[in-house]
């Protein structure tokens, strides 16, 4: 039997994926918004300091404060496609039995509902004073957690139809 590698080796499961992209998409974002933080700190000391620090290392810093936005806003967006591709891959291979659907779908109501408060609670964070000039840098992350419920709401659907509605053979 199959085992999904997104739910830790358990046997697929829609609710299970659900969540951990949900977690693995808010930890990365908030990771995100304080590594830009602490870059941003960085390269104002460094073109500050003409002392300490040579020209080339002064461009090198503003180059790599300017490429960090795009590159890991692009690099989110990755991520999240491709754990999604992958669930619906591994689900697609896992036996399911059609008794548990009911069982799922009211879960997943649970998760969706879950996933519209952690949407709230990141974007909260997002517009905090302290925090609004970095994660404006983040365009496709603000997106993504603007729009998380239905994101989910597609990647549960999708895992849901990839477990439940295979031809079966013999």
């Amino acid at each position: 039997m199959v085992r999904s590698r997104l739910s830790g080796g358990r046997k697929g499961n829609m609710l299970l994926d659900s969540i951990t992209v949900i977690v693995v998409l808010i930890v990365f974002g908030i990771v995100l918004f304080l590594s830009y933080m602490v870059l941003d700190d960085w390269n104002t000391e460094v073109q500050a300091d003409n002392e300490t620090f040579s020209e080339a290392a002064r461009n090198l810093t503003a180059d790599e404060h300017s490429a960090f936005p795009n590159y890991w806003d692009s690099l989110f967006i990755t991520i999240l496609v491709f754990l999604w591709v992958a669930a619906v891959v591994a689900s697609f291979f896992i036996d399911s039995h059609p008794i548990f659907f009911i069982i799922s779908v009211v879960a997943f109501i649970f998760i969706i509902i879950a996933s519209g408060y952690m949407s709230n609670a990141f974007m909260e964070l997002a517009e905090d004073s302290s925090i609004t000039s970095v994660s404006q840098e983040f365009p496709k992350v603000l997106w993504v957690f603007d729009n998380l419920v239905v994101i989910i709401m597609v990647y549960g659907l999708s895992i849901g139809l990839s477990l439940y509605a295979k031809v079966r053979a013999g």
